[in-house]
């Protein structure tokens, strides 16, 4: 298992520690890769559906742009949310994103 900063063939493997863009993931990482996201989706609406809805920063396009590109891009993708199934109603934009 790699650590926070450990290289495979040169490529950092925290892209979001290293600054690494979203654009330079999709060019250095082929639609051979396979992608995991790991996280309970609790999040606001508006960060999926609106222009600027990030909290953490200004986004110029809506969540579900950047979504739909990941999955265009790579056609392996799974996003594993470890919170309980039968919790995922109660979040708007778990439901929005399964």
């Amino acid at each position: 298992m790699k650590r926070s900063g450990e290289t495979t063939e040169g490529v950092e493997m925290r892209p979001f520690l290293s600054g690494m863009s979203f654009w330079d993931v999709l060019h250095t990482f082929g639609p051979d890769y396979k992608v995991i996201v790991v996280g309970d989706a609790s999040m606001s609406p508006h960060e999926i559906t609106m222009k600027g809805g990030s909290v953490e920063h200004y986004n110029d396009e809506p969540g579900t742009n950047w979504l739909s590109r990941l999955l265009q891009h790579y056609q392996k993708t799974v996003w594993l949310n470890p919170l309980p199934i039968d919790e995922w109603k109660y979040g708007q934009s778990i439901q929005m994103t399964n």
